[in-house]
């Protein structure tokens, strides 16, 4: 017997442009942080004049204030909803953060305590908002194809960044000279780009909550506010059996 809230092929068409949109946001905002810390290393080598060490403990920074900042901003965007307006304000966050490597020289623990705060923000308004944005029948689909598309951005634009930087990387005189890093040139290229992703990411947000105050107002309302239009509601029929075998017993 097929329960009635089981997932049928015909569902995916239901699938919400809410859906659909967060399914690319993931995509896209991710784009400037990941691949980011995966160059982080060497930027900060040509642009702070550090040794490989020194570099490497500031990536590990990123990763335990991540990793602390996480719950923390979960708990705030549980406590506050608004996923939308979240969204869109930690892809301006990290964006601004990109053009502050750019255009100054601040400290790089500074820096880099900040993205780690901003990737924890990031997952923490972008996962949670699967589940308010698709039936129940599909929150398992919502995530998969998030996923996907998450790893194809991940896949793709490390490749792009890679030849980017190789143009700006100077040429080996001797065979057995080190190789050298690419020029800060090159890396401030890679930056740029990164804030016009960010800037995609927003836009984007600003079109998810658009949509989303029009229809639902679940990514859009507070979490006090919000009325989730695909919670699980009571089974009518079931309460009525329940509360006359209940009124059978007490007689």
């Amino acid at each position: 017997k097929d329960s009635a809230d089981a997932m049928k092929w015909g569902d995916l068409k239901k699938m919400s442009a809410e859906m659909v949109l967060l399914c690319v946001i993931c995509m896209v905002i991710y784009i400037p942080v990941i691949p980011f810390i995966s160059i982080a290393e060497n930027l900060f080598e040509v642009k702070y004049s550090l040794d490989a060490s020194q570099a490497g403990r500031y990536i590990s920074l990123y990763q335990v204030v991540g990793a602390l900042a996480s719950p923390i901003a979960g708990a705030l965007i549980d406590f506050t909803g608004f996923n939308a307006q979240w969204i869109i304000g930690v892809s301006g966050m990290i964006g601004g953060l990109h053009l502050l490597l750019i255009a100054t020289d601040l400290a790089p623990a500074f820096l880099i305590v900040m993205f780690g705060i901003a990737y924890g923000i990031m997952v923490s308004c972008v996962w949670p908002s699967v589940p308010l944005a698709v039936a129940p029948q599909l929150t398992g689909v919502g995530y998969g194809v998030m996923t996907s598309l998450e790893n194809l951005g991940m896949a793709v634009f490390p490749e792009i960044s890679g030849v980017l930087l190789d143009k700006y990387t100077p040429k080996k005189k001797d065979p057995n000279e080190k190789t050298a890093l690419p020029t800060l040139e090159g890396y401030n290229l890679v930056l740029m780009i990164f804030v016009i992703v960010s800037i995609v990411s927003m836009v984007l947000g600003v079109i998810l909550a658009i949509i989303d105050r029009k229809r639902t107002k679940v990514l859009t309302s507070s979490a006090k506010t919000r009325v989730v239009p695909f919670a699980i509601q009571p089974n009518a029929e079931k309460d009525k059996a329940a509360k006359a075998a209940t009124e059978f017993k007490e007689k």
